[in-house]
């Protein structure tokens, strides 16, 4: 009988654990910088926002998504942009000073955007904790001085793992995209 409590302690801490894990998006700005910035992010799969909805008020939003690599019979358009998408990386240099916000230096490659990029995140709440939207913006800076800012919706990460919406500017408009850090 012990052995059987023993085990059954376990297999419920492997379960916390897992589940404190969880695949749900960032609470904050910072929790999103923490885990975000300093990897190599490669594209590993991208895919189509089905629906997002919550049960109740209040509760976390529940995200399905079709991933384009796991359908059986691509359209031509469908393989083309899976093939566009799966050659996009995303680097977002460790700022060393992080008051002067001219450190916060990105790479998103792949996109034929100008070299000179940045980043911020951005956090917004509605009513409770459940309805904050972490956002990450990429900063497109062109020789004039002109900006473009791309916000990217993080909808779940954790670990080295993180899924993204893409901006409204990038077809088709519910884009998602799964990175991997290596």
């Amino acid at each position: 009988m012990k052995t059987f409590s023993s085990l059954s302690f376990l297999f419920f801490c492997a379960m916390l654990f897992t589940a404190c894990q969880g695949d749900g998006p960032p609470t904050s700005a910072k929790e999103a910088r923490e885990m975000l910035v300093g990897k190599h992010w490669f594209v590993k799969d991208a895919g189509l926002l089905e629906s997002s909805f919550r049960a109740n008020k209040g509760e976390p939003f529940t995200h399905t998504f079709q991933w384009l690599s796991s359908s059986q019979n691509l359209s031509a358009e469908s393989r083309e942009l899976l093939a566009k998408f799966m050659k996009v990386t995303l680097v977002l240099d460790e700022n060393k000073t992080p008051n002067d916000d001219s450190g916060n230096v990105a790479h998103l490659s792949g996109l034929d955007l100008q070299e000179k990029q940045g980043y911020y995140f951005t956090a917004t709440q509605e009513e409770n904790a459940n309805d904050r939207t972490v956002k990450l913006y990429v900063v497109n800076i062109y020789p004039d001085g002109r900006i473009e800012k791309f916000p990217f919706t993080i909808l779940q990460g954790g670990g080295n793992k993180v899924v993204l919406a893409a901006p409204q500017e990038f077809e088709p408009r519910n884009l998602v995209l799964s990175l991997e850090a290596h």
